[in-house]
């Protein structure tokens, strides 16, 4: 169910956007309406915010004021490439920072894996990659082709990160942790 709440603003966001009519004032009262709801209701089922959607929900309010105050919609266009941009550097110096100096892939991924530091780090710089040219593409079609940035922005992304995650799990395939007892 949270993952699909989470698909919810970029939805409003490519309604506005991208099917009526190419109106951004909709689009991003829209996307800050949603984004808001959105907060509101993981707040509500987990009894917070988690780092990542705190700092999506902030990144998506000042992009959208912005947008709004200095009437440019680079600024909204701008904000997937930047949380790609982020979410890269985030897992690029993950291994060194925290107590236990373990990449942020293995925080994300060790219950699931069994892997080596080795293979980690690669894990780790695999996310890195993945996230640049999810940063790079978004970049791309936000600003070279404009009139598809909403569409690109949920499918495009969407497809990106699927194509990305069925490779990472094939890859690991070998390292999954089986519950004790199984044969």
């Amino acid at each position: 169910m949270k993952n699909i709440l989470q698909f919810i603003p970029a939805l409003v966001l490519l309604y506005f956007a991208g099917f009526a009519h190419d109106n951004i004032a909709a689009a991003k009262w829209g996307l800050i309406s949603s984004v808001v709801c959105y907060a509101i209701i993981a707040a509500i089922q987990q009894f917070r915010l988690n780092k990542q959607q705190l700092a999506i929900l902030l990144l998506t309010i000042v992009m959208c004021a912005l947008t709004w105050w200095l009437k440019d919609d680079r600024f909204i266009r701008l904000k997937a490439p930047v949380v790609f941009s982020i979410q890269a550097l985030v897992f690029w110096v993950s291994p060194y920072f925290g107590q236990a100096r373990i990449t942020l892939a293995e925080r994300i991924l060790g219950s699931s894996f069994k892997l080596n530091a080795q293979q980690w780090l690669k894990v780790n710089y695999a996310w890195v990659v993945y996230s640049l040219v999810c940063a790079a593409a978004n970049a791309y079609v936000a600003f070279e082709h404009p009139l598809y940035w909403a569409q690109f922005k949920v499918f495009g992304s969407m497809a990106i990160t699927i194509v990305f995650i069925g490779a990472l799990f094939y890859r690991l395939r070998d390292h999954i942790l089986t519950p004790q007892g199984d044969a």
